[in-house]
C-alpha cells in the first residue's frame, strides 16, 4: 500500500483543484478543512442572492424544510432553522475562513447588506 499524500501535496492539490469538487470534498473531512482555510480560493463568479449562493455554475441553497445539516468532530446532526439562518450559515460555510477567494466576477443580488465580514478589492 503507498503512503498518503504529504500535507504540502495536499495543500497543492486543494489550491488548483476546481472550486465546485473543492468544496463537497474538503467538508468531509476535519483535516481537509484545516488545509482548506489556509490556501485561496479560485472561481470565475460569485452570484450572492437573498436566498442562495452561486459558486460558478453550482447554485448552493437550503432546502425547502430550511434543513442544515453541521458536522462537528464525531457526529452529523440535522437542525432546523428558518430560512435567513441557513442562509447565513451557508455563506459562512463557504467563503468566510478562506485566506483569500480570488474572483473574476462577483454580483449581489436583492441582498440589502453583508455581515460576513467581506471585503472586496477590485483591480
Amino acid at each position: 500500500m503507498s503512503n498518503g499524500l504529504t500535507y504540502l501535496s495536499l495543500q497543492c492539490v486543494l489550491e488548483f483543484l476546481d472550486a465546485l469538487k473543492r468544496i463537497p470534498i474538503t467538508l468531509r473531512s476535519r483535516v481537509l478543512q484545516r488545509i482548506d482555510s489556509s490556501i485561496p480560493l479560485r472561481v470565475k463568479n460569485i452570484n450572492i442572492h437573498n436566498t442562495h449562493l452561486i459558486i460558478d455554475t453550482k447554485s448552493l441553497q437550503s432546502y425547502a424544510q430550511y434543513e442544515f445539516w453541521l458536522m462537528t468532530d464525531d457526529k452529523v446532526k440535522r437542525e432546523e432553522r428558518r430560512r435567513a439562518e441557513v442562509m447565513k450559515e451557508l455563506f459562512v460555510q463557504y467563503l468566510r475562513g478562506k485566506s483569500n477567494i480570488y474572483v473574476d466576477k462577483v454580483l449581489f443580488n436583492k441582498v440589502r447588506e453583508v455581515r460576513m465580514g467581506l471585503r472586496v478589492h477590485t483591480g
